[in-house]
């Protein structure tokens, strides 16, 4: 007999399905069609757990920034780890170009502005967010993270900058406040 599959697994799985492509395409490359193949659903059960596909995927990004972040602390790299940190943000960018990562962040501030609810979780998730950089990293990294935030905002908004040398800044400026 086959085993019923409750909604909080099932949300799950559908996540891990968006977070496997993220790792391997960009955010606006990715079809609603093809996470509900990923996760072995159909659309209408992803648009049951989530409002739109573009909150699913901004869920997906969050928490593959926070098991990256867990990670640290639990391995005890307090202070450790700048450089993947800011490689880790700045590949990301780079595979989502400066429209994928314009894109998410429209999308982003969109939600923000037209569901109430959203905003409620992103501030749970930016509180949450500051308190794992805070633990990875010791006292100070999320003022560090916000500048890594920061700089990618201004790329994906058309500032011109080579990302390669950003991040080599980046990377001298985190040292000295960590």
């Amino acid at each position: 007999m086959k085993r019923r599959i409750g909604a909080d697994e099932r949300r799950e799985g559908i996540l891990a399905a968006a977070r496997g492509l993220l790792h391997s395409r960009g955010l606006d490359t990715i079809r609603s069609a093809e996470l509900a193949e990923a996760a072995g659903v159909s659309e209408a059960l992803i648009f049951k757990h989530f409002k739109n596909k573009d909150l699913l995927l901004m869920e997906a990004v969050k928490d593959m920034l926070f098991e990256q972040l867990e990670g640290r602390a639990a391995s005890g790299e307090v202070g450790a780890g700048v450089d993947e940190l800011v490689d880790a943000a700045f590949a990301f960018a780079e595979a989502q170009g400066r429209g994928g990562l314009a894109h998410f962040y429209r999308q982003y501030f969109s939600a923000l502005a037209t569901y109430p609810d959203f905003k409620e979780q992103a501030l749970a998730w930016m509180a949450e967010y500051a308190s794992s950089i805070r633990k990875a990293h010791g006292p100070g990294a999320d003022a560090a993270a916000a500048q890594v935030e920061g700089a990618l905002l201004l790329w994906s908004m058309g500032y011109p900058m080579e990302l390669g040398a950003e991040a080599a800044r980046l990377k001298r400026t985190l040292k000295e406040l960590l």
